[in-house]
């Protein structure tokens, strides 16, 4: 009897054994589908190399850390990197991590480097959003895997220390310029039914980041470049339509930029306009104006 009760209690600490390495093994590999998401959202929303040192998701404290983000420059420019992010803070809906819905209270991120570079072509930022681009209208398929992709809902996103280098690629102006930005404030991320996956969380966060660029490097960064951003930005979908609440300053440039764009699109249509009345006066026969 007293040997039964020994294999029944051996046998009881191999199946505790077991669970607690099966449950070792699955928390060790949420980490690294947590990387490998992060890393082929960005790199599919952005279409250059997005990587990531190292991503820890504390399941049982709702938190989550994430060091060493860098998104690659486009092919022919030279800086290291287009955006480095060194420090990510996130705290985590405990009961929603395990379902497609994780609902996020606050993302804190800082220590953000940014690299604006303009060669004699374009500028890096024209070729990340021409991707975004991309990917708002549908033409890309989604990224491939085996599980379903994640959708957030994010309360809070706050970002601090944020560096802008900007390179203008003009000779006879100051080449190197930097822009400063101490905050950028994003709220209700995903809200109103809109929640977002990994490639249009990269998305946002991007185009939040180049919207403050765009607020904070009026009467720094030369006219017709920074005119370009706002340009680029304005033909994407608005934040506001994606679900996000801007701080004031973000949503005064995001108008601004519409705006902007606006003009631009009546000036060409009047331009056009006046070409066409000008050549039906060269045509005999017929009357300007119709």
């Amino acid at each position: 009897m007293k040997k039964a009760i020994k294999i029944v209690a051996v046998l009881a600490v191999v199946v505790v054994l077991l669970v607690v390495g099966l449950v070792g093994a699955v928390f060790a590999g949420i980490d690294g589908i947590a990387k490998k998401g992060i890393e082929q959202g960005g790199s599919y929303a952005l279409g250059v190399p997005t990587t990531v040192n190292s991503v820890d998701v504390g399941l049982t404290k709702g938190t989550f850390a994430m060091s060493g983000l860098k998104v690659a420059n486009p092919q022919g420019f030279d800086t290291p990197h287009f955006l480095q992010l060194n420090d990510t803070n996130v705290a985590l809906d405990l009961q929603s991590i395990q379902t497609d819905l994780i609902r996020v209270p606050s993302i804190n991120l800082a220590d953000l480097d940014v690299n604006i570079e303009r060669d004699a072509n374009q500028a890096n930022f024209q070729v990340i959003l021409d991707n975004l681009k991309r990917l708002e209208s549908g033409e890309k398929p989604p990224p491939s895997g085996d599980q379903p992709a994640k959708k957030f809902v994010i309360d809070l996103i706050d970002i601090r220390n944020i560096k802008v280098h900007v390179d203008t690629g003009i000779a006879s102006q100051l080449t190197k310029l930097d822009v400063p930005i101490d905050q950028i404030t994003l709220k209700d991320v995903g809200s109103g039914g809109k929640p977002v996956d990994a490639a249009e969380l990269t998305s946002i966060l991007i185009k939040a980041v180049l919207t403050a660029v765009a607020e904070k490097g009026q009467g720094i960064i030369p006219e017709d470049l920074l005119g370009d951003l706002q340009s680029q930005l304005a033909q994407l979908k608005s934040l506001e339509s994606m679900g996000v609440e801007l701080s004031g300053d973000l949503q005064k440039t995001a108008e601004q930029a519409r705006e902007k764009v606006d003009e631009v699109k009546k000036d060409a249509e009047k331009t056009i306009e006046d070409a066409k009345k000008g050549l039906e006066g060269l045509i005999p026969g017929r009357k300007t104006g119709g």
